[in-house]
């Protein structure tokens, strides 16, 4: 897994927010699995806690907010 910064920088991104109990984890089993199982080379983050996603979330879309007007 890379972080955040790396990806956004390789060209267009979709971002998924999900939002619930123990939502972090439960992504980061499902997508590691998804990987596994059919793209083994699809570069992909996914928050490491749910502290760091509010943030992450944030600076995910102010970048697509500029994006959008540049």
């Amino acid at each position: 897994m890379k972080s955040i910064e790396v990806e956004i920088t390789k060209g267009p991104v979709i971002g998924l927010e999900f939002a619930g109990t123990n939502c972090v984890q439960i992504c980061q089993q499902l997508l590691n699995d998804f990987i596994k199982l059919k793209y083994q080379n699809l570069p992909y983050f996914t928050s490491q806690s749910a502290t760091d996603a509010h943030e992450q979330l944030d600076k995910f879309y102010n970048f697509a907010s500029m994006q959008m007007f540049a």
